[in-house]
């Protein structure tokens, strides 16, 4: 399955989003040990940290070469530095 470029999202992170349908997940609460736990309703795997993510955004924002390789929608913004992607 090929996936599009997710991009940097206002934290500096990169994140591919997950259909909550792909997983077999209980309607139910589970308890262990007393604590109750509910499934989450949004689903995702984290690619970058927001510390690692920062870094990059950096280095992408001052460096001509490499902002330019940035697909066009997903270019950085120089004034803010983040992504022109809308965030979910």
């Amino acid at each position: 399955m090929k996936l599009k470029w997710p991009g940097f999202n206002e934290k500096g992170t990169v994140i591919i989003e997950l259909e909550a349908e792909t997983f077999c997940i209980a309607k139910n609460t589970l308890n262990v040990l007393g604590k109750s736990f509910i499934a989450k309703d949004e689903f995702h795997v984290t690619l970058i940290g927001t510390q690692a993510g920062l870094i990059l955004l950096d280095k992408i924002k001052y460096n001509k070469a490499i902002n330019q390789r940035c697909p066009r929608k997903k270019r950085l913004n120089q004034s803010t530095g983040h992504s022109s992607r809308p965030v979910r």
